[in-house]
């Protein structure tokens, strides 16, 4: 029962596993020094969400870094797409646990501004 327990807690804790913690401290110190910034974006920093509008340095502190940057060719513009992937327990074996990367974030920057973002929750 012990071992089946066990078993459970961490293929709970690897399918929840996140890389990135928003702290909202860091977030508070940004804006005391960005007074500037759009009201909109001021209250997605407080949350830890992104906004259109942001830049990669708000992104960053609301998401963390991406694990994977793809850039694309556009004529008049630069297109950068963040992606964050996470672990998910897919599948349990005697020995050993199959874990498999999968998407669960992406934001699309024009000229280093966000321009679309999404989030894919896969324990729904």
């Amino acid at each position: 029962m012990k071992k089946i327990l066990l078993l459970i807690s961490v293929m709970f804790l690897a399918s929840c596993a996140t890389q990135h913690v928003f702290n909202a401290e860091k977030a508070n110190t940004y804006l005391l020094s960005h007074t500037d910034r759009p009201v909109h974006i001021q209250e997605a920093l407080y949350d830890g969400k992104v906004a259109e509008g942001m830049n990669e340095e708000e992104v960053k502190i609301c998401w963390g870094k991406p694990d994977v940057i793809v850039k694309r060719a556009v004529p008049d513009h630069e297109i950068i797409i963040w992606r964050y992937f996470e672990d998910l327990v897919v599948g349990y074996g005697p020995k050993r646990s199959m874990i498999r990367k999968k998407l669960s974030k992406e934001v699309t920057f024009r000229d280093g501004t966000v321009i679309n973002w999404s989030e894919i929750n896969y324990h729904s």
